[in-house]
């Protein structure tokens, strides 16, 4: 397919993204078999998911229309705060299952934690009232409610011991993301 006419870095994205959906089920397939180690399988799919997102994001550049570019630049943000919120699930899932921070996992969680708040702040600056509405309904279900006091458990005390089952937190923190899903559509 020729994707010269959508530009330089568009038209590398477009071709990225292709190549990666087509290995996409032989990752799954891999996941699935268990055949691919557990430390690999996320930053697999976070590679996929971040060629994608670099391509919503270069499409702000197609667009002429600024009311057009900054629904498309809150959109991308508001998927890179859902994607940002998906890795903290994995990464607190097993911080919690260990009942400790692992090496380098509580520098790690800070990182996921700060971009997700810098996305969420540059949602909100270009969303639209309606939009900004069901985010602020979305952040203050029970569910994301308490996805965030264990999150905030897990900073305020490095040393671990929060008997916290990993599962809960990985369900809470879905719950919440399939919530912030829900302002996608």
């Amino acid at each position: 397919m020729d994707t010269t006419w959508l530009g330089g870095d568009v038209a590398k994205n477009f071709t990225q993204v292709a190549d990666s959906l087509k290995t996409l089920d032989s990752l799954r397939d891999q996941v699935n078999s268990m055949s691919i180690p557990v430390n690999i399988a996320p930053g697999a799919y976070s590679e996929k998911v971040a060629t994608l997102l670099e391509g919503i994001g270069l499409m702000a550049h197609l667009v002429r229309d600024v009311g057009i570019t900054q629904q498309i630049t809150a959109y991308y943000s508001l998927l890179n705060a859902k994607e940002q919120a998906g890795i903290e699930r994995a990464v607190l899932a097993n911080v919690f299952s260990a009942n400790r921070f692992g090496e380098g996992m509580f520098v790690r969680l800070n990182q996921l934690v700060g971009r997700g708040d810098a996305y969420i702040a540059s949602f909100i600056a270009l969303a639209s009232e309606s939009l900004r509405q069901a985010f602020d309904r979305a952040i203050s279900s029970s569910q994301a409610q308490d996805a965030q006091a264990l999150r905030q458990r897990a900073i305020a005390a490095l040393q671990g011991e929060w008997n916290i089952d990993g599962a809960q937190w990985f369900s809470l923190q879905t719950q919440k993301i399939e919530q912030l899903k829900s302002i996608e559509e």
